[in-house]
This record gives C-alpha cells, sequence and structure tokens, in this order.
C-alpha cells in the first residue's frame, strides 16, 4: 500500500491524462492504482467520475460493487454505490446494496438504519419494520434495535395503531436477556395501554423478586391493584416491600399511605408509632398528627409534635409543625412560646419569624408584631394601622 502522497500524486497523475483527453490510459492507470491502494476510495471515485464523463453508467455501478468486494466492512463504499444507484433511479438495486452491507456487517446498526430510512421513503411501511425485525434476531441482546423497531412502528403506523406489537418488541426483548427496567417498565407501560392490568400484575410481582429493592415496581403493581379495587393486596405488596426492604423508610411510608387511603385510622397510628420509633422522620409523626386531628385529640396532636421536638431539638421542621397545630387550635400564647423556642435554635428563621407575627396580630399586640415583621421585611411596615 502506498503512503497518503503517493495516493495524492497518482490522482494529480491520472487528473492530468484526463485533461489531456487521455481517458483510456486514465483508466488503466486507476486500475494499476487500485490494485495496489483496494481501500482507497479515492482511486474509485476518480475512476468512476470518468466512466460517467464516457457515459458508462453500468460500468460505475461495477467499480463500486467492487469496492464493496475489497472493502466489504466499509459503509462508504455501499453509500456511493447506493449514490450512483439513485442517481439512474434504480431503487429496488438499492435495497439490494444495504442488504448486501447487512450480510456483511449484522452487528453495524449503520446498514440497518439506512436501508429503513430507503424503504420508508418508498413508503414500503411493512418491510421497513421488518429491517428491524431481522436487527433484533441478528442482534437479540441490543437494546438500541427493539427501540428502534418502537420508534419505527409508532411513526410508520401511529402508537394507537400498534400497541400490540409494542407489547410484543418488549416482551421479545425480555425473553432474549434484556430484563433491565428500562425494558421491565416498557412492558408495563404496553400492557397499561392495552388494558390488560391482571397480566401486568402478574408480571410486576414476578420483577420484584429479582429487583427487591426497586420500589418503583411495587408503586406500579399497587396502583393497578387500585385501579382493580384489590385492596388489601395493596398492603400486602407493601408489607412484601417492606420484607426485603426492612431498613428503608419509602416502603413503610407507602404503607401508611395506602392504610390512609383506605381509611383504616387506628391502624395507621400503630404504623406511625413503629415507625417513629424506627426512624424518627418528620413524616411519620405527621402521619401520627394527622390521624389524631381525625380523632379529634388535638392535645394528642401538640403531644406528637412534643415528642418530635424533644427528638429533635435542632430541627425546625418540628417546631413549625407544631406551630401550625397550635395556631389552628388558636392557642395564640402556646403558639408564640414555640417560636421563641424555635428561635433560640435558627434566630433568623422567616418562617417561624412569620408564624409569630401571626400570633402577635392575633392578640392585638401589633407593635411587636410590626417589630418581628420588620426583620423579615426590612422597611417595610406590617399594612394596616395600628
Amino acid at each position: 500500500m502506498q503512503q497518503k502522497q503517493d495516493i495524492q500524486f497518482e490522482l494529480i497523475e491520472i487528473q492530468s491524462l484526463v485533461n489531456q483527453g487521455r481517458q483510456q490510459e486514465a483508466l488503466k492507470q486507476c486500475d494499476i492504482a487500485i490494485s495496489e491502494n483496494l481501500n482507497e476510495v479515492e482511486l474509485y471515485t476518480i475512476k468512476t467520475k470518468i466512466l460517467e464523463s464516457l457515459g458508462l453508467q453500468n460500468e460505475v455501478i461495477d467499480i463500486w460493487e467492487q469496492g464493496i468486494q475489497n472493502n466489504k466492512n466499509d459503509f462508504l463504499f455501499y453509500y456511493e454505490k447506493v449514490f450512483a444507484l439513485r442517481r439512474q433511479l434504480k431503487y429496488e438495486e438499492i435495497i439490494k446494496c444495504y442488504d448486501q452491507g447487512i450480510m456483511n456487517n449484522k452487528n453495524q446498526a449503520i446498514y440497518y438504519n439506512f436501508k429503513y430510512i430507503e424503504l420508508e421513503k418508498q413508503d414500503r411501511l411493512v418491510e421497513a419494520i421488518q429491517v428491524w425485525d431481522l436487527a433484533i434476531e441478528n442482534n437479540k441482546t441490543d437494546s438500541y434495535y427493539y427501540r428502534q423497531k418502537i420508534q419505527a412502528l409508532i411513526k410508520c403506523f401511529g402508537e394507537d395503531n400498534c400497541q400490540k406489537q409494542i407489547f410484543e418488541c418488549w416482551d421479545y426483548g425480555i425473553q432474549n436477556g434484556n430484563n433491565n427496567l428500562f425494558f421491565i417498565k416498557s412492558k408495563v407501560k404496553a400492557l397499561e395501554k392495552l388494558e390488560r392490568l391482571d397480566e401486568a400484575i402478574v408480571f410486576l410481582s414476578k420483577e420484584i423478586q429479582q429487583y427487591k429493592n426497586v420500589e418503583f415496581l411495587y408503586e406500579q403493581k399497587t396502583n393497578y391493584l387500585k385501579k382493580l379495587n384489590r385492596l388489601e393486596e395493596i398492603i400486602e405488596c407493601w408489607n412484601e416491600g417492606i420484607h426485603y426492604n426492612p431498613y428503608n423508610k419509602c416502603f413503610y411510608q407507602q404503607r401508611i399511605k395506602a392504610l390512609e387511603e383506605q381509611g383504616n385510622i387506628e391502624q395507621v397510628l400503630e404504623e406511625a408509632n413503629k415507625c417513629i420509633d424506627l426512624f424518627d422522620d418528620l413524616i411519620f409523626y405527621q402521619a401520627k398528627a394527622k390521624c389524631l386531628f381525625i380523632q379529634g385529640k388535638f392535645q394528642e396532636v401538640i403531644d406528637c409534635w412534643d415528642q418530635g421536638i424533644k427528638n429533635n431539638q435542632s430541627n425546625s421542621s418540628f417546631y413549625i409543625e407544631k406551630n401550625y397545630a397550635l395556631q389552628l387550635q388558636k392557642r395564640w400564647i402556646d403558639s408564640i412560646q414555640c417560636c421563641d423556642s424555635a428561635l433560640l435554635n435558627e434566630y433568623n428563621n422567616e418562617e417561624i419569624i412569620s408564624k409569630k407575627v401571626i400570633s402577635l396580630i392575633e392578640l392585638h399586640n401589633f407593635r411587636q408584631a410590626n417589630q418581628y415583621h420588620r426583620l423579615i421585611h426590612l422597611n417595610v411596615p406590617i399594612p394596616f394601622k395600628y
């Protein structure tokens, strides 16, 4: 093989022969240069230009076929042959060229992509989808080809018209080892659109055994159970999640949420107390306080937040929640005391200062309310006279 600068010299010599009208000699020179440099596309290109100038269109195609035979894994040669075929309006031959490329390069997406595009241009949509079927058969574990088929189905026929094929594609991908969360989510979505919720639930139950710590799978399963009014199974699903994830508070939170939705207040209280002992997290105090409020146990609501403050003295969120409960009960003095305790830990907390201002106003202590108001709204008085 010659060096690049030698190739450029060959091209100059050939062009010089062409300029002198010595096309036949130029063609012979091309043949010699190509035999010594089988993968140099520029040599094939200049030969095809000479042939075109002589009106030898069929020979142009032959030259690019020669290039393909010498460079079966180089897409550029297939592309150049296709370009030549298109100029001659040989559209069926274009498809055959891409078929040839696919046969020689089964794992290269570019050949499938270009064949698909060509068939789509020719409005041969069923055949266009079949391109991706072939790609999948040749690359069963490559998720790219399944995604391409789905996109092609939607583009060619519209999503609403091919839901069954979309489902079958994702399902086939999972069967072929693409059992990852992307494929699982996609298959579940397809089943939902087909309104096959029972099947989706069974499938999710199976996948939960593989992905025990993925909350999304439990959420999807319980969403479908809710749509089918299978309420007891919703709690069982979150119980299963807790069994597999005993230290993940999200699963406990979801179980409490499900119990709330089903109106099981006493059980929510019991669960909230357990979770407070386990995690001491604001969300479980909130769940407990909400239940106590529904039951009209207003002092116990305050006691709940006192417990939270005792265990989380530097967390302003607990003071804010207690203050909200006190203000709902119109216990303005207690509210102010709660705000003062919170401000000892975080003196510039604007939300707490705002709540203190509200309680001071309710007690008609407008002057002090205005003083605190100015701490967070400098030079802006309370918008009323006092």
